[in-house]
């Protein structure tokens, strides 16, 4: 919201309409990354050694992503 120089108060819609499009996303995302499962890079390659814990679900598809992209298109 910062971004868009808007608060909650000021923009309650677009509040709304930017936590259900990454609610629905997230939700999206978990179901196919039960489908696709696919390790991360650090769990393929023992060498690989990242500076903060992965988490336990699969890689792909990207969430943060998926998230950013259904918002912008909610936005137009």
């Amino acid at each position: 919201m910062s971004v868009l120089c808007a608060t909650p108060g000021s923009h309650l819609a677009t509040l709304a309409m930017m936590e259900a499009a990454s609610l629905i996303a997230g939700l999206t995302v978990q179901h196919f990354k039960m489908i696709e499962d696919r390790r991360r890079p650090s769990q393929v390659c023992a060498a690989l050694r990242p500076p903060i814990e992965v988490p336990g679900h699969a890689s792909c598809p990207s969430g943060h992503a998926t998230q950013s992209y259904l918002i912008a298109l909610c936005e137009r």
